[in-house]
């Protein structure tokens, strides 16, 4: 998909393809061709699959093929019609910045601007840039890494941005908000914070030592330490609450500076 002449045949199969199935009928056939066989596959004795299994993926074919076909209606209509308003050479959802000739597939991804020029889903990851980006405004100075570390090599990460940095404590719900949107602003995923029962299991505690106390996001039945071996607090992907995980596990980091 990288490839722009493999990516522009793509696109044009992916056309051909759909207007193949509209022009058939495709999706009004298949209950007939279902129930034409139906009687055949009752009567097979070695069929290799129970008649309930057989209804479930013919139901499963239809329904892939309607919502497949949905989801790339716009795309289609999109590449029927195909504008490129920046003049960069890139279309439809192959360019993330339609009004940007400096953001598409190959451009040069500039340090510390957040933005994802090269459109890959990731801002800031040239390899030149550096691992942490630090917020603008917050209450502490405060650093997001994307890189996937597990926690130990996080911490460590964190200690090398100054003496007292470390992973970060959440005092409220407005800090909790403010720094899973900046995490998941500049990459999607997972990402440690300050948490863990490493010193007693079950009592998490922040890196300090200071329990949670004033405020919790622990989402419904968590921490519930499954397996036996979560010992870190980390930040959903989805929405801003804690769970815990494997300590070992690999994601971003939100390191922070506190006053000794």
């Amino acid at each position: 998909m990288r490839s722009v002449p493999c990516r522009a045949a793509y696109d044009q199969t992916l056309i051909r393809v759909v207007t193949t199935i509209r022009d058939s009928d495709l999706l009004t056939r298949i209950p007939e061709l279902a129930a034409t066989l139906r009687p055949w596959n009752e009567a097979d004795v070695r069929r290799e699959y129970g008649l309930d299994a057989i209804d479930a993926w013919q139901a499963h074919t239809i329904d892939y093929l309607q919502q497949r076909l949905a989801a790339v209606s716009d795309l289609i209509t999109c590449l029927e019609h195909a504008e490129d308003p920046d003049m960069d050479g890139f279309i439809c959802d192959q360019d993330c910045g339609p009004e940007d000739p400096t953001i598409h597939p190959g451009a040069p991804d500039l340090c510390g601007d957040r933005i994802d020029q090269d459109c890959n889903g990731w801002a800031d990851d040239a390899p030149e840039c550096p691992d942490c980006i630090e917020l603008p405004t917050t209450p502490h100075r405060t650093w997001i890494c994307p890189r996937p570390r597990n926690r130990a090599d996080a911490r460590a990460q964190c200690a090398t941005l100054g003496d007292a940095v470390d992973l970060a404590i959440i005092d409220s719900r407005d800090e909790n908000d403010a720094l899973w949107l900046e995490a998941q602003s500049t990459r999607r995923q997972l990402y440690w914070i300050g948490l863990d029962d490493q010193t007693t299991e079950g009592l998490f505690t922040w890196v300090d030592g200071t329990l949670p106390t004033t405020f919790t996001a622990w989402v419904d039945g968590e921490p519930n330490n499954a397996g036996g071996n979560e010992d870190c607090g980390h930040f959903w992907e989805a929405e801003p609450t804690w769970n815990d995980i494997p300590c070992e596990t690999l994601m971003g980091a939100i390191c922070e500076e506190r006053e000794p």
